[in-house]
């Protein structure tokens, strides 16, 4: 079950590709569906206007408004979310309810789980010793979300 890293890597590349496509996808199909709706709100309250001697025309600026607040309204809340997650992975593992383990927990697990997170963290420093950063603040918080 041993998996390569960058095939791992390459794997994550093509799922993020995959949402990516995925959500533009959703947000064409949410504003048509909302122009839908909008064009079916404006002919039952215009139906007593038409005139049957002229084609009717799409209102394309209704549209357009319409088209332009829910994009808007999606691209607000993606970079309220964005900013959200800048904060930083404690936010990521708090919002997946996890909790951050305490340096002293007497638990062999969970001693084991920090002593990886440390070793990794002091291997990450080595790599970049150009870094003027001591060790002790390389090492990250550790979060456990609870067993279900």
């Amino acid at each position: 079950m041993a998996m390569n890293f960058f095939e791992a890597q390459q794997q994550a590349r093509s799922r993020t590709r995959l949402l990516v496509l995925l959500f533009s996808l959703a947000v064409l199909l949410l504003v048509a569906l909302t122009d839908i709706v909008v064009l079916i709100a404006l002919a039952f309250l215009q139906a007593d206007q038409v005139d049957p001697n002229t084609t009717p025309q799409l209102p394309w600026g209704y549209l357009l408004v319409t088209s332009a607040a829910v994009v808007s309204v999606i691209g607000i809340v993606v970079l309220f979310r964005l900013a959200q997650l800048k904060k930083g992975g404690k936010v990521v593992a708090e919002a997946l309810g996890g909790r951050r383990l305490k340096s002293d927990e007497t638990d062999p697990k969970v001693r084991v789980l920090q002593n990886v997170v440390s070793e990794m963290a002091i291997a990450a420093h080595r790599r970049c010793m150009y870094c003027q950063i001591r060790v002790s603040t390389l090492l990250p918080p550790v979060f456990r979300r609870p067993m279900r």
